[in-house]
């Protein structure tokens, strides 16, 4: 759910019809810190996982009942409404772009599309819903710059793989993570 759009749309599928039907949702699998911060995004406040607990003999769960503390990004997390999932949507599609870049890497025939700008989920986001919340962002520029950072870095992970530079694509990958971390956190405060 925290990369792969098709999952998140799930995931709002099954909240949304249990919020129709009154229902409360236990999300199970819980294995990271950040599953739990999206899962309370989204509204679901009740999960079980090993980032919560470790199957336990009963005798401890007294124990672990008494000493277990939430996370305080759990704590400081608040449910987004509509327009902010929006662009949680938009931050899972470009984590899955980024994800697909990088597995291309792994093909000699990487894509030219996975490089393009127009074929990117995000930039497509920006033209469309994104375009209200890009529009009245004081960062306005500095995300198209950085979005197109982005792009020709990852047209250049595409040159170095197909030369076989081992040592340059490293590098050039860790710079191609960092910008897009650098993207999902001028996304994130658009929220």
């Amino acid at each position: 759910m925290l990369d792969d759009p098709d999952d998140l749309a799930i995931l709002q599928g099954v909240l949304s019809l249990a919020q129709a039907f009154r229902r409360k949702v236990v999300a199970e699998g819980v294995e990271s810190e950040a599953h739990g911060v999206m899962l309370l995004q989204l509204g679901c406040e009740l999960g079980q996982g090993y980032c919560i607990a470790k199957p336990m003999p009963s005798k401890e769960l007294s124990d672990w009942i008494d000493h277990w503390q939430p996370y305080d990004t759990w704590m400081k997390t608040p449910c987004f409404d509509s327009n902010q999932t929006v662009i949680l949507n938009a931050i899972v599609e470009h984590r899955a772009w980024v994800r697909n870049v990088l597995d291309a890497l792994l093909n000699p025939d990487i894509s030219e599309y996975m490089v393009n700008l127009s074929s990117c989920s995000l930039g497509r986001w920006f033209e469309q819903d994104g375009r209200c919340f890009i529009k009245q962002s004081a960062s306005r520029t500095l995300i198209y710059s950085k979005h197109d950072e982005i792009h020709h870095l990852a047209a250049n992970l595409s040159v170095l793989s197909q030369q076989g530079n081992d040592e340059g694509l490293n590098q050039a990958i860790q710079s191609f993570k960092a910008v897009s971390q650098e993207m999902i956190n001028l996304l994130e405060g658009l929220i």
